[in-house]
């Protein structure tokens, strides 16, 4: 597992940049993919920086059942305290709910979506499992103990980078007002 911080150029179309801040792979039985963004977009006279953090849930490796979620720092951290609640107490009432009509390459955007955490028990040892859900189609990542530790390392780097990196863009376009 191997997280990537990248600090190059922005990707820019008419009124908006937006610029990779991480990008990591979580490659279980099926693959989840977070990335995070910081954009920066031009309304009238001003500009205005927004974090984008995607989750992406697909189906073992094939990209075409992709289906993505959207949060933002505050919610990623959430799910990262979350994490630690789940692993210290054995359960949480997590749950986050996303935008159904965010584009998915399944054509099944009926519904929220949602994202919740769980822990079972097998064969004598707890699994972790990260699911997220839109009508009938749900997707399940399942970690073993050390994964999930892991796991939740990079929620919280990915979160710290994406802040820190937010706080720099905020000031770099104040500086320039």
């Amino acid at each position: 597992m191997e997280l990537t911080v990248c600090m190059g150029e922005f990707m820019q179309n008419e009124n908006k940049a937006k610029h990779l801040i991480a990008s990591k792979r979580f490659p279980m039985k099926n693959l989840l993919v977070i990335n995070s963004y910081i954009t920066i977009e031009a309304i009238e006279k001003s500009s205005v920086c927004s974090e984008l953090i995607y989750l992406e849930f697909y189906k073992g490796y094939n990209r075409e059942t992709k289906l993505p979620m959207t949060m933002d720092v505050m919610e990623l951290r959430g799910l990262y305290y979350a994490c630690k609640e789940l692993y210290a107490k054995g359960e949480t009432g997590y749950k986050n709910y996303t935008n159904p009509n965010l584009s998915s390459s399944t054509n099944n955007n009926q519904g929220l979506k949602k994202l919740t955490i769980g822990q079972i028990e097998q064969s004598y040892e707890k699994s972790y499992i990260l699911n997220l859900e839109i009508s009938n189609d749900k997707r399940e990542i399942t970690f073993d103990k050390y994964s999930f530790l892991a796991f939740m390392d990079s929620l919280k780097v990915i979160a710290d980078e994406t802040e820190t990196n937010f706080f720099k863009a905020q000031r770099q376009v104040a500086k320039k007002k």
